[in-house]
């Protein structure tokens, strides 16, 4: 896979598509323990310091916030670019 690529691993895209559908769902305690996704969240985030801003934000987002979704992309096959926006209503 080169920079730039679209093109993504199967266990990066399945990971990847579970946490979108979670933060859509407002599932919080789901994202919570991602690690139950096995494989795919071992080997998305071996070590936690990425991910863990993501559950700050999305704990800190209310059920009334609107989410959206910007650079959905990957880079190099395995590393995602989501980043996601919650808005006030």
């Amino acid at each position: 896979m080169q920079m730039g690529s679209q093109d993504a691993l199967a266990w990066a895209r399945s990971f990847n598509d579970w946490v979108a559908a979670r933060i859509s769902a407002g599932e919080r305690e789901a994202l919570i323990a991602f690690q139950q996704r096995g494989q795919e969240a071992a080997l998305g985030h071996p070590s936690y310091e990425h991910f863990l801003p993501l559950l700050y934000a999305a704990c800190a987002a209310t059920d009334v916030d609107t989410v959206s979704y910007f650079n959905t992309g990957f880079q190099l096959g395995s590393i995602a670019m989501r980043l996601v926006v919650w808005d006030s209503v």
